[in-house]
């Protein structure tokens, strides 16, 4: 009786620098060694969920520097357009007037929009498209109408940031004049 109540010896073999060298474990040591395993396996998965946790961390991270340059870019936009219409004014006085100072002040504002990424429309020659143009003279009332039509002049200037759109063009359109060698008629 005395050798039932003896525990059992495992032989386990071990990896040493004596391979012949074997390490015996009592039987009720073999719930620790299951005990070992649950737990190295519990790490994995801490650790993994760890790895998925810093992954979306790092793309939080990305996506909210990215809307702040968005928004930074857009708030931008907002300000940059309220200089589109004195830029216009300025424009104007530029043409109209001789005045090399005046010039000077309007290349300077069109290279700081440039700058800023800010485009200016091409517009005339073009044909006419409602998604960046308003129409303010022509044959047709709608887009449809107006469809196969060209800008035939420009009344005021669209401008475009990033691909954004501030400020539509405004422009005159005409039937494109297939007799005419320009095929643009004025």
């Amino acid at each position: 009786m005395t050798d039932q109540k003896k525990s059992k010896k495992i032989h386990v073999e071990t990896h040493r620098a004596d391979p012949d060298q074997q390490e015996t474990f009592d039987e009720q040591q073999a719930p620790d060694l299951q005990s070992d395993l649950d737990l190295q396996k519990e790490l994995e998965e801490k650790d993994l969920a760890y790895r998925r946790a810093l992954a979306d961390y790092q793309n939080l991270k990305r996506r909210t520097e990215d809307d702040q340059a968005r928004f930074v870019k857009l708030a931008s936009a907002g300000l940059l357009t309220r200089f589109l219409e004195p830029l216009d004014y300025l424009g104007q006085a530029v043409a109209h007037m001789n005045d090399k100072g005046l010039e000077m002040i309007y290349q300077q504002f069109l290279r700081v929009l440039s700058d800023e990424n800010v485009q200016k429309l091409e517009t005339v020659g073009k044909p006419f498209d409602a998604e960046t143009m308003e129409a303010v003279e022509g044959s047709g009332d709608t887009a449809q109408d107006q469809n196969g039509e060209i800008v035939t002049q420009e009344v005021r200037a669209g401008y475009t940031m990033n691909g954004y759109l501030l400020r539509p063009a405004k422009v005159i359109v005409g039937e494109v004049q297939k007799n005419t060698k320009e095929g643009i008629n004025n």
